[in-house]
């Protein structure tokens, strides 16, 4: 193809290209561009518009160890006859045992070492980096992909020329199934940060991002080297870091014994702004064994209204006794205005639709002393 006559050379055999594509296709754009840096010490595509795909395959499907199994279930019915039947069994033994096959099992497959090298963490970690502009789409109500896969794709897989070049989108949309319990907040499928920034869709906006970063043509794109993302109330918020940078105390915050509704503890009134990745930190109290809990962030009016902001929540999962271990959890990334009248809570849940059969496998509540919650805040 690169010896095509209408096809424009950066040099002998080196064809001027980008790459477009969501999910698969989003992954298969970062195998290429890594497998060229690796191959060939070289930067092959000259500029990529990845969606909706993953930083961390095992992290996407297996949170802290911890198998969504809605997600899991359906992939792995979908490639019943293309999966090594290592991935199968594997699997399977996940979802009778709720424990991620790891390779400490003898017998049991080792999924960690099958999934180690899909996705841009393990390139990173080999020292490699994409050095080209990126437009980058992530959907922030995505339950297989969430929000946080994204964040680390542009905060870690580029170098620091490359993130100034390039442009992170979230928008309320991705890899979505019904979800039920827990009850999440109903933000619309959109893109008002697309609009923004002068396009349409996230498509046309990739039109005017390559017509810039492939053709050199001159245009009114503004936004790199920052995130734009959607909130669950259909607008779009900008900011160029998504760390935490704000503390809550918030008392003790703690799960229901096997089920039951979320426990919401209120962490601040609006109004206020969120946009980023935020944490929950305390002593952690948990003396089953496989222990596991479900946390988000949620707003309503009061507790007994609170619903889950974007859909998505995180686990936490100790297979052994823990007592008064101080603990970071990581909370689900989310972009949330929460007006006056309403306030922002932590929601801590002992089951979740997302991960069904994956709670405790003993009696007992995983309870946080001494908790804050860590917001990034934005002003």
């Amino acid at each position: 193809m690169s010896k095509l006559s209408w096809v424009q050379q950066d040099g002998p055999g080196d064809p001027h290209i980008g790459a477009i594509g969501g999910s698969y296709g989003g992954g298969y754009q970062f195998v290429g561009a890594f497998t060229e840096i690796a191959d060939k010490h070289k930067q092959v595509f000259d500029a990529l518009a990845p969606e909706i795909t993953w930083w961390d395959l095992k992290q996407s499907l297996a949170p802290q160890g911890v198998t969504r199994t809605e997600w899991t279930t359906l992939l792995t019915a979908a490639g019943v006859n293309a999966l090594p039947p290592e991935v199968l069994q594997g699997t399977a033994y996940g979802l009778a045992t709720s424990l991620w096959p790891d390779g400490t099992v003898p017998g049991v497959p080792n999924l960690d070492a099958f999934f180690k090298k899909n996705g841009p963490a393990w390139q990173v970690s080999q020292g490699r980096h994409i050095d080209v502009p990126v437009l980058f789409g992530q959907g922030i109500t995505d339950t297989l992909f969430p929000l946080h896969q994204g964040l680390q794709n542009f905060a870690k897989a580029l170098t620091p020329r490359a993130r100034a070049e390039s442009i992170f989108v979230g928008y309320n949309d991705g890899h979505v199934l019904p979800n039920v319990f827990p009850q999440a907040v109903a933000p619309q499928t959109d893109d008002p940060c697309s609009k923004q920034l002068g396009g349409s869709s996230f498509q046309a906006l990739t039109v005017k991002f390559f017509d810039h970063a492939l053709k050199g043509k001159k245009t009114t794109l503004t936004g790199y080297g920052q995130y734009h993302l959607a909130t669950a109330g259909s607008t779009c918020t900008t900011v160029s870091s998504v760390t935490a940078n704000a503390s809550y105390p918030v008392g003790t915050v703690a799960t229901t014994q096997l089920a039951g509704p979320p426990l919401a503890t209120k962490v601040a009134d609006g109004p206020i702004r969120v946009a980023g990745t935020p944490y929950l930190q305390g002593k952690v109290t948990a003396l089953g064994v496989n222990n596991r809990a479900f946390f988000a962030l949620g707003v309503g009016t009061s507790p007994a209204d609170a619903k889950v902001v974007q859909g998505n929540v995180l686990p936490f999962n100790s297979l052994t006794p823990v007592n008064g271990v101080t603990t970071a959890i990581e909370l689900p990334s989310v972009a949330i205005d929460v007006p006056a009248g309403q306030s922002l809570f932590v929601l801590a849940m002992a089951t979740n639709d997302m991960f069904a059969g994956m709670g405790n496998r003993t009696p007992g509540a995983v309870v946080v002393q001494d908790a804050v919650v860590r917001l990034p805040i934005v002003s």
